[in-house]
Parts: structure tokens; C-alpha cells; sequence
């Protein structure tokens, strides 16, 4: 997340004065950042909401979802990598 918001903001700056792209990239890049940026902050607004009215059971939702995530990484394994030298 860090990358995103660096990005978004030295493409932001590079629209207001000269910056390290130009100003059709920084346009491109802030496309492309920006949502992420966004998504993240109200995620974490909504996070901070939640824990203020729920309490300890805020983390309710996160622990549900994490279980749920486990039998699809089961099922769908990521491909070994090959053994060096094998």
C-alpha cells in the first residue's frame, strides 16, 4: 500500500508542476492508483466505525472470512516451484 500512495501523490504533485513523468503517465498512474488509495481508506474508516460500535466483535467478520478463504487455498494450491537441480 505504501507503492500506491507514493505513487499517487507524486503523480497528483506532477499534475500541478513538473514531476518525474509526464503529465499523460501521471494522468495513467493515478488511473490506476487512486482507487486502491480510496478502497484502502474507506476500508479502514469502515474498520475504525465498526470497532467503535462493535467492539471486540468487529473482528467478527475478518475471522469469518479468513475461515471461509482456507478451503479455497486448499482446493486451488499454487504451483510448486521446480527443485534446483531436479
Amino acid at each position: 500500500m505504501t507503492g500506491n500512495v507514493t505513487t499517487s501523490v507524486l503523480a497528483l504533485l506532477t499534475l500541478f508542476g513538473p514531476g518525474l513523468w509526464s503529465h499523460e503517465e501521471a494522468v495513467a498512474k493515478l488511473r490506476r492508483t487512486l482507487p486502491l488509495v480510496i478502497g484502502f481508506f474507506v476500508g479502514c474508516a469502515i474498520g475504525a466505525a465498526a470497532a467503535t460500535h462493535l467492539g471486540p466483535w468487529a473482528w467478527t467478520l475478518p475471522a469469518l472470512l479468513s475461515m471461509a478463504a482456507i478451503p479455497v487455498g486448499v482446493r486451488l494450491p499454487l504451483p510448486l516451484a521446480p527443485v534446483p537441480g531436479g
